[in-house]
């Protein structure tokens, strides 16, 4: 009797568990079949996405439409198929054309009428500007020579900084042409020497001749108004400090006399120097960019 009350207090759980087993045992023959009916029947073709690995069972078939065929492009609304567009000739474009012009007007433009210059008259050359690019040696002695003159084309460039106690000038019939400050030419800075020997140390000499550069501007080798240049060396006197160089500070130097005059150079020597030491500037000829075969 005791045994038997046992029992009926703790039951055994596996027999709980027998009915839910055979149930599922009964159910799982008849789920493939509805799983395959959902992939391959009316659900499919209402939009279901295949997974991976599914094959599409009873594909759908597609008609071409006929209003619209394969290579066709809408053009101007309308449905036409590309290669007949293509082979039709282009179109031209209307577009506003230029007014005749007339060559007699366009020639000679009255004056007042804009930037244009009047084209030179036939066998005239048409005037371009130049300057002379001149090396001079000078001397402490104040002796001065043309060592080179070149005829550059262009306009000659002057600089206004006071970047030394030297100033050159270039003067003609028509006042100061070309005013610009120099280092001293004369002064030599070396290296210091071997010990013992009289350059030991940094040391500072003077130079007996030194060259220089001097820029003319509108003046060429074929000008008429050559004897009239002359070419002055300065040297500035210690005083208030400087910061520009210019034609009117160079006037005002003279004035308070702050300038000593170094060297000089003009007239018909100068003219004569320049003339037989003369040469134009002819630009370099650039080599081919492929070797002849």
């Amino acid at each position: 009797m005791e045994t038997r009350a046992k029992n009926l207090r703790s039951p055994d759980p596996t027999r709980s568990l027998m009915p839910a087993l055979v149930l599922a045992c009964c159910l799982v023959p008849f789920q493939t079949p509805a799983f395959a009916q959902v992939t391959t029947g009316p659900q499919a073709e209402r939009g279901h996405t295949s997974g991976p690995g599914e094959l599409q069972g009873n594909p759908r078939e597609r008609t071409m439409d006929p209003a619209r065929p394969t290579a066709a492009v809408p053009i101007d609304g309308r449905i036409e198929e590309m290669e007949p567009q293509l082979a039709r000739p282009p179109g031209v474009l209307s577009v506003n054309s230029q007014p005749p012009v007339d060559p007699g007007q366009a020639a000679h433009p009255p004056h007042g009428s804009g930037d244009q210059k009047r084209r030179p008259e036939a066998g005239q050359p048409p005037a371009l500007e130049a300057h002379l690019h001149l090396v001079l040696r000078i001397s402490e002695s104040g002796g001065a020579e043309v060592v080179s003159a070149t005829e550059v084309p262009g306009e000659a460039v002057a600089s206004e900084a006071p970047i030394g106690s030297f100033i050159t000038e270039v003067t003609s019939d028509k006042g100061t042409l070309a005013v610009e400050a120099i280092q001293d030419p004369f002064e030599l800075r070396s290296f210091p020497g071997a010990p013992g020997t009289p350059t030991q140390g940094h040391h500072i000499s003077r130079a007996q001749t030194a060259t220089i550069v001097v820029e003319v501007p509108k003046i060429n080798l074929a000008s008429a108004t050559l004897d009239k240049l002359q070419v002055r060396v300065h040297s500035i006197k210690p005083g208030p400090p400087i910061t520009e160089i210019n034609p009117a500070v160079l006037q005002r130097l003279l004035q308070e006399g702050r300038l000593e005059l170094r060297s000089s150079l003009g007239g018909a020597e100068l003219a004569q120097q320049v003339r037989e030491k003369g040469r134009l500037l002819v630009a370099p000829q650039l080599a081919p960019l492929v070797a002849p075969q």
